[in-house]
């Protein structure tokens, strides 16, 4: 980037790449043991597992739960691609210990899944019948060899040395860069004005008494208290981007709310509707603020107050096991009945 335009990203997050690989566990039929009935060969496919591993499940379920726990902490855009993630530098210490831990417990699982290797193999093989080849199996040092976890953290910054080829090329590439740059800083900037416009629809529908599912909605005290520490999280962590005109809009939801006592607003039906048409205000606000609508990420219903989290049955998971103090505590549970076929990470034939 050039000194004399720097974008806020460049100087308040690191751009981390992170990336998962493992052998693969299919194989397509050959012709002689595919059964089509009439239907052309070119227009239809079948494969077989070749290795059925409850280990090699776990390994697959636990690169799940890393991406939701590095997703929980990124800004919600990606600067190049799925595997990187931005990272505010106030929650970056965090983040790099929880991914020197958890490279320590994936290296446990695959271990499992290696020392397991020759008898899945074989009950594999056995359940193949007469589709089972030799010849679609590697080494256990193979296979070991196979998976992969690893991470960095890299410069967003045009390399100067094209400057030596071509001072054009140069120039072309910063202007590409700043370009994208932008445009994340767009759409990081939308997505929280997106995202805090959600609670405080939600904080008026709670007010309000207003139905939701059938229902209607509960007064909950730690709604207030959630939405008051979304502010101090956004503010201390997240907000990168320095979107002043949120911040202050935040601060007057955070100041309607402070001191409270959610019994006697609980109980106060004045009070409330008072409260109710002082967040429809600090809603339309909002609705002028946010130009592009994104994609719902926080739902006061959640007991969630991070400005970066998912929701969803993922920050369940991942909550479960964080509060289990380890990424494997809960792999001998239902993580371990995911299947691998819709895990995320790079397989290797």
């Amino acid at each position: 980037m050039s000194e004399t335009n720097p974008n806020p990203l460049v100087n308040n997050t690191a751009c981390l790449l992170v990336h998962f690989k493992r052998p693969g566990i299919k194989r397509k039929l050959r012709d002689d043991q595919y059964v089509a009935g009439t239907a052309e060969k070119a227009l239809t496919g079948a494969l077989k597992v070749i290795v059925d591993s409850p280990e090699y499940k776990q390994v697959a379920a636990f690169e799940g739960h890393v991406k939701f726990y590095l997703a929980s902490k990124a800004l919600p855009a990606p600067l190049y691609r799925w595997s990187s993630y931005l990272i505010p530098l106030g929650t970056m210490k965090a983040v790099d210990e929880f991914l020197e831990t958890a490279r320590g417990e994936w290296q446990v699982l695959v271990d499992a899944f290696c020392v397991a290797y020759p008898q899945r193999k074989a009950e594999t093989m056995a359940r193949l019948g007469s589709v089972a080849e030799e010849s679609d199996y590697k080494t256990e040092a193979e296979v070991r060899a196979d998976f992969g976890f690893d991470f960095e953290y890299v410069t967003m910054a045009t390399p100067s040395s094209l400057k030596q080829i071509s001072a054009a090329m140069f120039e072309r590439e910063e202007a590409r860069l700043a370009e994208r740059l932008k445009t994340v800083e767009e759409q990081v900037t939308a997505a929280f004005r997106e995202q805090f416009a959600e609670m405080v629809s939600g904080m008026k529908a709670m007010l309000d008494g207003e139905q939701k599912d059938g229902k209607a909605q509960r007064f909950h005290g730690w709604k207030i208290a959630k939405l008051q520490q979304y502010v101090e999280n956004f503010k201390s962590e997240a907000n990168v981007c320095g979107d002043s005109e949120l911040v202050k809009t935040m601060d007057e939801a955070s100041k309607l709310l402070a001191g409270i006592n959610p019994k006697e607003l609980k109980n106060d039906a004045q009070w409330r509707a008072a409260m109710s048409g002082s967040f429809a205000e600090i809603g339309k606000k909002l609705a002028t603020m946010t130009a592009v609508r994104g994609k719902r990420m926080i739902d006061l219903d959640e007991d969630d107050s991070s400005p970066l989290s998912p929701q969803g049955e993922a920050s369940k998971v991942m909550n479960a096991m964080l509060d289990n103090g380890s990424l494997l505590g809960i792999l001998n549970g239902a993580a371990a009945a995911v299947d691998a076929d819709s895990a995320t990470g790079e397989e290797v034939a």
